[in-house]
């Protein structure tokens, strides 16, 4: 990795990796270089900046550990703030999180049941396989 300075951004990081190096062990069944990662958290982060995520607003991430929580992380930091909550908090755990935290967008996996609705809040799906990763809502792609 190139010389980084200490108080770099995420994309200042992601940058500094080699684009063919590996960034990502096993995602999909297979090793995902800094170039692929790279290009699924600036759609990621399009796709949550579309849906509303800025600078000061929160992105919830109620998301299973793997590759796909990785890159939502990075980007909901690029957009905005990551606020990774435990997939196995109950219903009104999550409600009383995403109040605490007046979060705009909450992403969770498309089988996610427990996710409660609340006021303001939009809930964004995050579908595909390894780093092949796209937002939906309504079972539709959010638009950058």
């Amino acid at each position: 990795m190139a010389d980084v300075p200490p108080a770099a951004t995420v994309p200042e990081l992601l940058a500094a990796g080699a684009a063919d190096a590996i960034a990502v062990q096993g995602a999909g069944g297979r090793d995902a270089t800094f170039a692929d990662l790279r290009a699924t958290v600036d759609a990621l982060g399009g796709q949550l900046r579309g849906a509303g995520v800025s600078a000061n607003e929160r992105a919830a991430l109620v998301l299973p550990n793997g590759p796909g929580m990785a890159a939502a992380f990075l980007a909901a930091a690029t957009a905005g703030t990551a606020a990774p909550l435990n997939p196995r908090y109950r219903e009104e755990e999550l409600r009383l999180s995403f109040q605490e935290l007046r979060v705009r967008v909450v992403v969770a996996a498309p089988d996610a049941e427990e996710i409660p609705a609340v006021p303001g809040v939009r809930r964004l799906d995050l579908q595909g396989d390894g780093l092949d990763l796209t937002l939906t809502e309504d079972g539709q792609p959010v638009p950058s």
